[in-house]
């Protein structure tokens, strides 16, 4: 919950602008609710953060790092 009231209170960890705090909680949420359900389910259950991550998404840099992330995943899934 404590995410999810962050994410409620400001688009981002540090206020308007994405940082190194959001960096590391989108690839956290990302890795869990890909091999989780039960976080998945979390994830879904709070608006806020469902919202974050489509605020992260649309930085353009964000863009490019998943891309890398994702052909990265396709050689070894762990990633």
């Amino acid at each position: 919950g404590g995410l999810g009231a962050l994410y409620a209170a400001s688009p981002f960890a540090a206020g308007e602008v994405p940082c190194f705090a959001d960096c590391l909680t989108e690839e956290a949420v990302a890795w869990v609710v890909r091999r989780n359900d039960v976080c998945r389910a979390l994830l879904t259950a709070r608006p806020s953060l469902v919202a974050f991550r489509e605020r992260f998404a649309a930085v353009q840099s964000d863009a490019a790092f998943k891309a890398k992330q994702a052909a990265a995943r396709a050689v070894d899934d762990a990633v």
